[in-house]
C-alpha cells in the first residue's frame, strides 16, 4: 500500500487509499503493538490537499485521501496500543486537512444539502467521527 502511495500516478494513490481502508476495517483480535501510521497519516493528508489541474481527479484524489484519514481513525481507535491519534504531530496534519475541505466545499451546499459524496461532507463525517 505504501509503495502505491508513493506512485505519482493518481489511480494507483486511490486504489491504495481503498485497499489501506479495507485493512483498516479487519478486526484484529491481538494487539497490533508495531502499527506506526506516521507516513499513512502524511500522505493522506498531502492528498486532501491536491491541486490538479482536472477537477473531477482533484475531486477523486481528495476523496481518496479523506477516506484514508477515516480509515486511520478507524484503526487507530480500535487498538488500545497502537500509537495515539491524538498525537499533536497527527493532529496538526489532520485537523487542517479536514477544514481545508470543508471550508473549500462551502460552495457544495445546493438548497442547504451538500452532496453525500463531496470531499466536504465526506470531510465533515470525518471530523465528527474523530471528535465523536
Amino acid at each position: 500500500v505504501q509503495k502505491l502511495l508513493e506512485c505519482p500516478d493518481p489511480k494507483m494513490q486511490i486504489l491504495a487509499s481503498s485497499s489501506f481502508i479495507k485493512f483498516a476495517n479487519i478486526q484484529e483480535e491481538t494487539p497490533t503493538y508495531h502499527l506506526r501510521f506516521d507516513f499513512f497519516v502524511s500522505k493522506f493528508c498531502s492528498m486532501c490537499h491536491d491541486n490538479n489541474a482536472d477537477e473531477v481527479t482533484r475531486q477523486k484524489l481528495r476523496r481518496a485521501g479523506l477516506n484514508g484519514i477515516q480509515g486511520v481513525v478507524r484503526k487507530t481507535v480500535s487498538e488500545e496500543l497502537v500509537e495515539s491519534i491524538w498525537e499533536p504531530g497527527h493532529m496538526n496534519k489532520i485537523i487542517p486537512s479536514l477544514l481545508f475541505n470543508i471550508s473549500d466545499g462551502v460552495e457544495d451546499f445546493d438548497d442547504g444539502q451538500r452532496s453525500e459524496e463531496s470531499p466536504a461532507a465526506l470531510a465533515e463525517s470525518t471530523l465528527r467521527e474523530l471528535v465523536g
